[in-house]
């Protein structure tokens, strides 16, 4: 039970003797009995003070009304009322501590609860007849209550409903003191921890799920196995500087800003930022006028985003190397696979199941959800409220971004071809804080190819069902056919054989440019596609991850 020092007790205290000063002592062991339920009626109550208990109650019949319109209860609705669940323990423990009733009473009254729910409650409002069943049988049968409730508490949680969260928890409060006496204090802990985060208190909450996180991430109640959220971790503020090309590729316009992060530690000497993304709407596609634009990339169309987290950068080898070494969950990954060696490089050579094979084993050992972005919330990322070809403006040139320079896209000058990736880093960011958004390596995301935006979400979710699929390998995409002709001896024994055969025939999207395309593919709008078990030097991609509740 809650310490006595909390004041809401000590109010608690105050009313429950106000009350017993005021009234008989008749109405004073029906408001100790009536403390049972977790909500009441007046026929509940009538029922109640007519039950043949032994020893038998003896309430005056007027003592019904004068306890409902007390301040211990509070009317819900028409006729039904509820004491806070202070007020219950205080009266309750009276109850128990009585030398007439004791802890007989409780199996007493958790009878007469269930022979009631039988007879008398046939519908179940707001879930009001399992909470009293439930509270019935806690003191009756607390070892399947408490598999029950725990069950019920993990459903809550694995649906991220907060409505349904804070009730079961308030439930499991309620009925703290029987499962505490059976044994089952870390359910109660688990759910005192489960309220604090569906709140938004983080650290409140971690304070109640350390002491279960002794074996790990998940903590058996009853034989119920349930995941404890991951640990929270604070969350940084970073400054950047921005800049805007006008057409010319000229510097118009620096800005500073700054952005939210967070930092995990895949070992030792190697850290992974994500960055926070603000939730938001935005236009997703290209207007008919902008240079370059491809008839895959329409029609324009709202999508509305949810708040994320994003990669600062591209996935680097050495976060690439520090993952490989963790435990295998679907397929074994080469620890250096990358054509272009460097630990600041982005990692590459890779396919579109290595990288989910990395978000699997990040996610397993962190205990947060790692993905690959969708492609609406990798443009809405690059982006960054900007409606130009680039997140920089008008064009790019070299000294912005990594990629083939020397076709221009606009008015600017003509750069030099980098042959190979670059640091990531190396360049400025956008508005959210991300960098190496336009080039450098091309980025895999979860969407299946779809050739345009006909039917596509509009909430920021992958699209994933494929009714639209391309018809053969040499007909992938043509904008760049002359490129992947120039390097088929790094595309031709990459196909992973063991891979199942339908979902290697799902084309699958990448985004973003490489250091090997011209400005005209690395724009915020363009769209690649490839079969997800082809590996080449322009493959990398970056990470996505929900954590909000995480962080403080």
């Amino acid at each position: 039970m809650e310490t006595q020092q909390d004041p809401r007790m000590w109010e608690a205290i105050d009313r429950v003797a106000s009350f017993r000063r005021r009234f008989s002592a008749g109405h004073f062991d029906l408001a100790c009995h009536a403390a049972f339920p977790l909500a009441l009626t007046p026929d509940l109550l009538y029922r109640l003070r007519d039950y043949p208990f032994e020893p038998p109650l003896c309430v005056p019949w007027r003592a019904v009304a004068d306890l409902l319109l007390s301040n211990l209860c509070h009317e819900v609705r028409d006729e039904l009322y509820e004491m806070d669940r202070w007020v219950r323990w205080v009266l309750l423990d009276r109850l128990t501590q009585d030398p007439r009733y004791g802890q007989e009473r409780l199996r007493q009254l958790s009878q007469f609860l269930l022979t009631y729910l039988q007879r008398h409650f046939q519908t179940d409002v707001r879930g009001l007849k399992w909470g009293q069943r439930w509270t019935a049988l806690a003191y009756l049968e607390p070892e399947p209550t408490a598999k029950e409730l725990a069950e019920t508490l993990r459903k809550s949680i694995q649906s991220r409903r907060s409505s349904d969260g804070l009730r079961v928890t308030s439930l499991v409060e309620t009925l703290a003191d029987p499962l505490v006496k059976a044994g089952f204090e870390p359910l109660l802990t688990l759910s005192r921890g489960m309220g604090y985060a569906l709140r938004g208190d983080a650290l409140a909450a971690e304070q109640q799920f350390a002491p279960l996180r002794s074996d790990g991430n998940t903590v058996a109640v009853a034989g119920v196995e349930i995941a404890l959220p991951p640990k929270p971790i604070p969350k940084k503020r970073f400054s950047f500087e921005v800049v805007t090309v006008d057409r010319k590729g000229k510097v118009v316009q620096q800005e500073q800003h700054s952005a939210w992060y967070f930092t995990e530690m895949l070992d030792s000497a190697v850290i992974l930022d994500m960055v926070e993304i603000p939730g938001g709407t935005f236009v997703m596609g290209s207007p008919e006028e902008e240079e370059g634009r491809h008839e895959d990339e329409q029609p324009q169309h709202e999508v509305t985003v949810p708040s994320f987290y994003m990669g600062k950068y591209p996935v680097t080898q050495a976060q690439w190397r520090a993952v490989a070494r963790w435990p295998k969950v679907d397929r074994d990954l080469e620890l250096d696979p990358s054509y272009f060696k460097g630990d600041d490089r982005p990692v590459e050579f890779l396919d579109w199941f290595d990288a989910q094979e990395f978000c699997k084993r990040l996610s397993i050992a962190t205990g947060r959800n790692y993905r690959l972005p969708s492609e609406a919330e990798w443009e809405y990322a690059c982006r960054a409220g900007t409606i130009t070809p680039f997140h920089f403006g008008e064009t790019i040139t070299t000294k912005l971004a990594s990629y083939y320079g020397s076709p221009t896209y606009a008015h600017e000058r003509k750069g030099n071809f980098p042959n190979a990736t670059t640091r990531v880093g190396s360049f400025p960011p956008n508005c959210f804080g991300l960098y190496d958004m336009h080039g450098n390596v091309w980025e895999w995301c979860e969407d299946d190819w779809h050739d345009n935006y006909t039917g596509a979400p509009t909430d920021g979710s992958a699209w994933i069902e494929n009714d639209n699929r391309t018809e053969s390998q040499s007909n992938l995409d043509k904008r760049t056919k002359t490129e992947r002709n120039e390097n088929e001896d790094l595309d031709s024994d990459t196909e992973n054989e063991e891979e199942n055969s339908d979902r290697a025939e799902n084309l699958k999207l990448l985004r973003g440019g490489s250091w090997s395309n011209p400005p005209v593919l690395c724009r915020s709008a363009v769209r690649f596609k490839n079969y997800p078990v082809i590996r080449n030097y322009w493959y990398g991609f970056r990470l996505y991850c929900s954590v909000a509740r995480t962080l403080y």
